[in-house]
Order: C-alpha cells, then structure tokens, then sequence
C-alpha cells in the first residue's frame, strides 16, 4: 500500500465513508504492524491527523525491516524481515507457510462456495461476570469505573483493558469470585488485583478472586492464558486447569488447558514454574513446556520456541508441524466456526507456517490450500474440510 493511498483510506475512515472492502485492506495493514498489541479503533481514535497516522504506520513498517520491533523476540523478528516484500505483495498477511512433503504440481486453491462468504477474525470480546452474578460486556462498557466489590475498584481503562485496584492492608477482605470469559472469536487481557496481568484467548475463561486474601493467591483457567505474574514471595500464584495446577512467584508462562485438546501445556517464558499433577511434580526451566496427557496422567518434558506458543497474543497464528485437525481447532475457536472433515478421508500431513490471525478466514485457508494437501467449502459458518 502505498503512502497516499493509506492517507486517502485514512481520511475515509474520519468521514466515516469506507467501503466493508476499504475498512479490511486498513484493518489488515494496521494489524501487520502492530501484531493486534492494541485494537485498531482504539488506536485511531487516540491518533492524530491523517498524515501523522500514515508516517506512524510507514515508520513502524521501516522499523519492522530493520528488525527494530520489540513486540516480538529476535527469530521472529527475522522472519518479518526476511518476508517484507510479500507483505505489500500477498495482500493475505502470510509470513511462510510449508509442509515437509511437498508435491509437484498446480494445486487448485480456490475455495468452493456459493456465496463467498466473508468471515471475519475475531476480536477483544469478552463478558465479567461479578460475584453477584451481573454481568457486564466488556466491548459495549464504558472507560471508567465498572463496579465495586468490597474495597476493590474494577475499571476499564481507554484500551480497552480491564484492572482491579485493591488497597494495601492487613485486614482480611470479603472472598468475592468474579469470572471473565472470552466467547469463540473473542480475546481480552486484564490486570488482577496483585498486578498480575493475564491475556486470554478465545473460548477460554478465568475465575479469580476481587482481591487476594490468605497466604496464597488462586485462580482458575480454562483455555488458555497468558500470565505475567507479580513477584511475592510470601503468596505464591496458583493456576488450577482441569488435572494440573501450576505454582509460581512471580513468572511468565501461557497456559494451553482447553478440553477439546490432547494435552494440557505449560510453556514457562521467565522463572520458573511448578507443574503438579496427582503424584507427579515437575519444575520447569525458562524454554521448557510440560505436556500433560490426562488419560495417560504422564507429565512430559520438551524444549520449545516460546515466541511459536505466545503468537496469538501478538496477533498471529503460528505452526509447528501441526496436523491438521490441530490447526482447524485453532482457526474454529478464533473465527467461531464448525469445521466438519469429510467422512472416509485421511489427513497425515503436518503444518507448519505463521498467518496473521487479522485476515478474514478465507484468506488463511487458502493459503492452507497452496500447499496442495487439503481444500475447503465454506457453507455459512461452517467450513468443509477435504483431502487433496
């Protein structure tokens, strides 16, 4: 996209006058430089003049080539770079996507559908349910002050963030339960009542206390979620997922509990993580992720790339060697589709690639179709999967 154009897209934008079409192509390439750390609308709105916004684009992208982005850690960085032009090039927002056994040959990569429906990536969505049992949607609040439990103030600041403020005090508080929960195609980030921060990812939910009492602070996920967990040594942090819990201090780690998944993941990003399960207990060090089968209840222990677990946060999804049940799992919670794989057919190859999660779905699944392995049929909200 040239610099002119994005002013002119820009200025539509402010008159309110983009075509559905115009509002993806500025969606998509906003997304492609932030990496979705922040809503677009947000963003925008917070934003100077048409001009200002197109130099501010234009310089993150020059940062981008230079491997100047912090957002991300440095061998993601270099798969950004080394795939610039295909950004102004592919319009998909594809950074590389392969299987090991590649076929010769012109696949047919276009997606049967009567309608071409158009499906939209998900987006900061999620309801907070209080411990009295209102419940307030978080995309349709208002920026302030939300409720009130106890000495604890929630808020949702001009991002769009969720915070819990609880003053400093010896005396015990009221244990008051609240719940956030992000529906398929939804995503929200909010910060505990310690500090602790934790990103959730679509169809995933956390049961948290308004403040933390006792000698230990207890949460409980299902799905997965980010952690970035304030240091205090005399409460330890506790995450309870379906047959594990995790003990920390103060850490970094994502957490991959969802029930439709094989294993349950921890990956540990910084310190160090207690995984617990029936007898077993396992440390984890930076680099490492447990991978507990619970038919099995064997909790395993592998070095991984952290920056391929943590990419949905930064806006991406990313594979490795995935089959493809595993990816169409991924891509049915973040776009909230039914995905049905034709009967009497196998599918053995393995994925591995990087796309925006900023598209809209038909975009990812054609690039899923350039590898010559699978094809798809879109029928409204549903997504036909068959073999090559």
């Amino acid at each position: 996209m040239q610099k002119e154009t994005l002013r002119t897209l820009l200025d539509k934008y402010h008159h309110h006058q983009l075509s559905e079409a115009e509002w993806q192509e500025l969606n998509e390439w906003y997304h492609r430089l932030h990496f979705g750390d922040q809503d677009f609308n947000a963003w925008i709105a917070e934003a100077g003049s048409e001009a200002k916004l197109a130099d501010q684009l234009y310089s993150n992208f020059e940062q981008m080539i230079a491997g100047r982005k912090t957002k991300v850690k440095p061998r993601l960085i270099y798969r950004l770079a080394a795939a610039a032009t295909i950004l102004l090039t592919m319009g998909a927002g594809i950074y590389y996507f392969y299987t090991p056994q590649k076929k010769t040959g012109t696949p047919d990569t276009r997606i049967t559908s009567a309608q071409e429906p158009r499906i939209l990536p998900g987006g900061d969505k999620a309801v907070l349910i209080l411990g009295n049992g209102k419940q307030i949607i978080l995309s349709e609040a208002n920026t302030g002050k939300l409720a009130e439990q106890g000495q604890t103030a929630i808020r949702k600041t001009a991002a769009g963030e969720i915070t819990y403020h609880a003053p400093v005090s010896k005396g015990s508080q009221e244990l008051i339960i609240n719940t956030i929960a992000t529906p398929r195609g939804g995503k929200y980030s909010l910060i505990l009542a310690d500090g602790t921060k934790v990103w959730l990812n679509s169809a995933s939910s956390l049961k948290f206390p308004a403040s933390f009492n006792g000698d230990k602070r207890e949460v409980q996920l299902s799905g997965e979620g980010y952690f970035e967990v304030a240091h205090d040594v005399a409460k330890p942090f506790i995450v309870t997922s379906a047959d594990q819990s995790i003990e920390v201090v103060g850490t970094h780690f994502n957490v991959n509990a969802y029930v439709d998944e094989p294993q349950i993941q921890t990956t540990l990003l910084e310190g160090s993580v207690k995984v617990i399960s029936h007898d077993q207990v396992r440390t984890l060090k930076p680099g490492q992720q447990s991978r507990l089968t619970t038919a099995a209840q064997q909790i395993d222990i592998h070095e991984v790339n952290t920056e391929d677990v943590v990419a949905w946060i930064n806006g991406y999804f990313l594979f490795q060697n995935e089959n493809i049940q595993s990816v169409m799992r991924k891509i049915s919670r973040w776009y909230d589709v039914e995905v049905e794989f034709a009967k009497g057919q196998q599918f053995s190859e393995q994925y591995g690639g990087s796309i925006t999660r900023y598209s809209d779905v038909s975009k990812v699944l054609r690039m899923l179709e350039i590898t010559g392995q699978v094809k798809f049929r879109i029928e409204g909200r549903r997504i036909i999967v068959s073999g090559k």
